[in-house]
């Protein structure tokens, strides 16, 4: 058997195991494959992209504005600057590796590189999503997502509320209350569904419900203000003591970096002696939380 470190020959797509492959060559088939769709890519439409032509790009960032004073005639003014910052974007490769036999590529009723090149492209929207959102640099992640970026305003839950079915209405209106006027333009709620199911049941003190849902010519509304449910946020079921779970912001002050769009090549070299074909998808970007003050966080209680 031909092996390459971290992937063998037996790990690739075929036509003898079912769940490998065979499934998409039986007797009697219908070229159409039946699949569940998750919707990824959200981030990526709402943030502000950029090509950037090197491994590393630096942008300036306005950190605070000029301090300005009232002053009597002939008085001495007091000296002030503005406090400049900047917005380091670090470029990383996202990769895949698909071993699948040439068997299988010749006889399954559905053209299988454009499906396996289909599938490599929803696995990295998926995944950018994903760093984007929660991405924590402290593990293994590349990027500090929004949840744990340094520098965004933390709205932590009252004493002894320690789980997210803790979350109360007023926890939303606090995150509004955390971040400046200019942040809450184009801002909206990110949360998983499973979190949104709570708020949604809520209501305030007038026995209104929180959750508008959507009207002609209106978008659906939390406390006020759009929402966005994505799967990759953390869901009811991974509750902790002082656990970001719920952001409220702009996503247009995430920036990602494009250095290379996705690329997808085949090799018939590289395991030649089992007829298996490689395809691999790159691809090569940066991503970075630009202004994390214009992010609102809800935290649970540390007790």
């Amino acid at each position: 058997m031909i092996s390459v470190p971290g992937v063998k020959v037996d790990d690739a797509m075929n036509e003898t195991t079912d769940a490998d492959g065979g499934y998409l060559v039986p007797e009697d088939y219908k070229a159409q494959l039946v699949r569940l769709i998750e919707e990824y890519g959200k981030v990526r439409q709402k943030a502000f992209v950029l090509p950037i032509t090197r491994d590393r790009m630096t942008l300036p960032a306005l950190a605070s504005g000029v301090v300005v004073y009232w002053v009597d005639e002939n008085e001495e003014i007091t000296k002030s600057k503005a406090q400049l910052d900047r917005v380091l974007l670090e470029v990383k490769k996202m990769a895949a590796l698909i071993p699948v036999t040439n068997e299988l590529l010749t006889d399954s009723s559905i053209p299988m590189a454009n499906l396996i090149a289909t599938l490599i492209a929803e696995g990295f929207a998926q995944e950018e999503d994903r760093v984007a959102l929660v991405g924590d640099s402290s593990g293994t992640d590349p990027f500090d997502g929004i949840l744990y970026v340094a520098g965004t305003n933390a709205v932590i839950m009252g004493s002894g509320a320690v789980d997210f079915t803790d979350a109360t209405y007023d926890d939303l209106y606090d995150m509004q209350a955390a971040i400046s006027e200019a942040a809450l333009a184009g801002a909206e709620y990110i949360m998983h569904r499973t979190i949104f199911n709570i708020f949604k049941k809520m209501k305030d003190g007038s026995d209104q419900y929180i959750w508008n849902p959507s009207q002609p010519g209106e978008q659906a509304s939390l406390c006020g203000l759009p929402y966005m449910l994505h799967d990759k946020m953390p869901a009811v079921t991974a509750t902790a003591v002082s656990t970001p779970f719920v952001i409220l912001g702009n996503l247009r002050h995430v920036y990602i970096g494009d250095r290379m769009e996705l690329t997808i090549k085949t090799s018939e070299h590289l395991w030649f002696g089992s007829d298996v074909l490689a395809v691999r998808g790159t691809q090569r970007e940066a991503i970075a939380v630009a202004i994390p003050a214009a992010f609102a966080i809800l935290v649970t209680a540390a007790s």
